[in-house]
């Protein structure tokens, strides 16, 4: 994961950049019970620059987004839905993170945190700011 977290955090749930065609906006979060909590997130990927074909060259690459919990590794999403944006200038992709008792134990022990996507197409990653884990799990 890089170092950077550019542009998440302004008030509102966080929107991660994960290189010029993508994002991922913390859409939701749902504690549960046993202190599970659930995140849906939105994968867009635009079209600039890419022509008509963009559509075929990105897809299923929403199945290789992960969370990554430090000392703990990856936690895969799982696609919930999909809806293409009119004029097909992008594709949003809701998908669920869901961490159990022990992830959230070393999150709020101050573990680094962040997303990425671990395909050939588009391998990047982000970390996300102390400050949003903080808002987000009640870290220290």
């Amino acid at each position: 994961m890089r170092a950077t977290d550019s542009g998440h955090d302004q008030g509102v749930l966080p929107t991660l950049g994960l290189g010029p065609h993508a994002t991922l906006r913390i859409e939701s979060f749902k504690p549960h019970a046993g202190n599970e909590l659930t995140f849906e997130l939105r994968f867009n990927i635009t079209a600039d620059h890419m022509g008509e074909r963009w559509q075929g060259r990105y897809a299923g690459i929403e199945d290789h987004v992960y969370a990554e919990i430090e000392g703990l590794g990856r936690v895969h999403g799982v696609c919930i839905d999909e809806q293409p944006t009119p004029p097909a200038q992008s594709i949003t992709h809701r998908l669920r993170f869901t961490f159990d008792n022990d992830h959230l134990a070393v999150i709020r022990a101050g573990a680094e945190f962040g997303f990425g996507v671990d395909d050939d197409r588009m391998r990047v990653g982000v970390r996300v700011k102390r400050q949003i884990l903080q808002r987000l799990f009640g870290t220290s």
